[in-house]
């Protein structure tokens, strides 16, 4: 596989959250259904406002995996 930019985006679902998924460019081929794949759910999941220090802290961890997760996947490819 050849990308050339992954970005991570978040989509808002219910209950005040986002969504976390990478975006890729150009789209890849996936190997186990052959089609033409540009997004990838993360299956992490963020509060869009914070309420207090718990939740805040909980977004920064969780974006602190993402990174990881991020960083873990690329170089698989």
């Amino acid at each position: 596989m050849t990308c050339t930019k992954v970005t991570v985006r978040k989509k808002p679902i219910s209950k005040g959250r986002y969504s976390l998924y990478l975006d890729f460019y150009p789209p890849f081929r996936n190997p186990e259904t052959m089609k033409m794949s540009r997004r990838e759910t993360l299956g992490i999941y963020i509060y869009q406002k914070p309420k207090n220090l718990m939740e805040k802290q909980y977004n920064k961890d969780l974006l602190l995996e993402i990174i990881i997760k991020c960083e873990t996947q690329l170089s698989s490819f």
